[in-house]
C-alpha cells in the first residue's frame, strides 16, 4: 500500500497543481512579475522568517539535532512539506 501511495501521490499533486495553473490568466501571471511586492513579501517570509522562527523554537524546546534540523527543514519547504 505505502508503494502504491508513493507512485500515486506525487502524480496526483502535479495534476492537481496543473489544473490549477490551468485556471490562471496571462494578465494575472504578468501582474504577479510587474507588481512583485506580494511576491517578495511571500518568498521571504517562507525563506527567512519561517526557518528562523523554527530555529527560535527548536533552541527554547531544547529539542535534539535531528528535530531540530526536520523542524527547519519542514518550516523551509514550501507547503510545510
Amino acid at each position: 500500500m505505502t508503494q502504491i501511495l508513493a507512485a500515486f501521490l506525487p502524480a496526483g499533486l502535479v495534476l492537481l497543481m496543473f489544473v490549477v495553473g490551468l485556471r490562471l490568466s496571462v494578465a494575472k501571471v504578468a501582474a504577479a512579475f510587474l507588481h512583485p511586492g506580494a511576491l517578495v513579501a511571500g518568498l521571504v517570509v517562507q525563506m527567512v522568517l519561517l526557518p528562523s522562527a523554527a530555529f527560535v523554537l527548536a533552541q527554547v524546546f531544547d529539542l535534539s539535532a535531528p528535530m531540530a534540523i526536520g523542524l527547519i527543514l519542514v518550516a523551509a519547504a514550501p507547503g510545510g512539506g
